[in-house]
């Protein structure tokens, strides 16, 4: 599999390389060291995955990932960043604009050895079979949205349908995959702080996002945003979003 590195600092070039040659089977395609090179290079030689820096000179990677997916929809975007946590909002910023997923950058110590290198590699694994076997198109297909496991009594299905309806006049369903953080604030932000419907999101985002997504969205929009629970039901006027890597069931009686 051709990787692609994009990074402005010499060591972390050198900590990604390492990684990825490494695992038999991949090598480095090219390096650039700021997003408008990395547009023009993969312009000239698409990779099947890129590893992407977010904050870099010339033009970051939110603005690159943006760029490439447009023109190159093929090449499947890893964000690589210093601090996931400390870069949640261009995390998701990146991912509203195409890419896949997010990992901290491994760190190459004074004892020459890459530490954070394992979890890279499976992030690299993840995107690189969404790529080459799925397709981009296909995303939605292949990872599997998050669930509220069904009640263990019959307690909720005995529930008349007529007062979950009473409860919670509509209920808005909303599914997305790539680019879907943006095109959520940017739907929900819509939305006033009285609107009579309740709301369940399914974003395909690697659970250890979850939590964070929710605060995010939350930040931009008058709707209270929060991760699903097991035996929540919806409610009018709360962005319910799941959070596990299974599938989201909702019984009979909303629950």
């Amino acid at each position: 599999m051709k990787i692609a590195l994009v990074n402005d600092l010499t060591l972390a070039l050198e900590a990604l390389r390492r990684v990825v040659v490494s695992c038999p089977g991949y090598e480095i395609a090219w390096l650039a060291r700021d997003g408008a090179e990395a547009v023009r290079r993969c312009a000239e030689d698409p990779p099947e995955v890129i590893l992407m820096d977010l904050i870099m000179p010339v033009m970051d990677g939110v603005e690159a990932t943006r760029r490439i997916v447009q023109a190159q929809p093929g090449c499947a975007i890893l964000v690589v960043t210093a601090t996931v946590e400390g870069h949640l909002s261009r995390v998701f910023e990146a991912m509203g604009a195409g890419a896949l997923d997010a990992v901290n950058t491994p760190v190459l110590g004074t004892d020459g050895q890459v530490h954070g290198g394992a979890e890279l590699l499976r992030k690299i694994a993840i995107v690189g079979r969404l790529a080459t076997r799925a397709g981009m198109a296909s995303v939605a297909r292949v990872m599997t949205p998050a669930v509220i496991p069904p009640p263990a009594s019959g307690a909720a299905a005995a529930a008349p349908a007529s007062t979950a309806r009473q409860a919670v006049p509509y209920l808005v369903a909303l599914a997305s995959s790539t680019g879907g953080p943006a095109a959520l604030a940017d739907l929900l932000a819509e939305m006033p702080a009285a609107v009579p419907a309740a709301f369940v999101v399914v974003q395909h985002v690697d659970v250890q996002f979850a939590a964070d997504l929710a605060v995010w969205l939350g930040g931009r929009c008058r709707l209270p945003v929060r991760t699903i629970r097991p035996g929540d039901r919806p409610e009018a006027g709360v962005v319910l979003l799941a959070a596990t890597n299974d599938h989201l069931w909702i019984g009979e009686g909303g629950g």
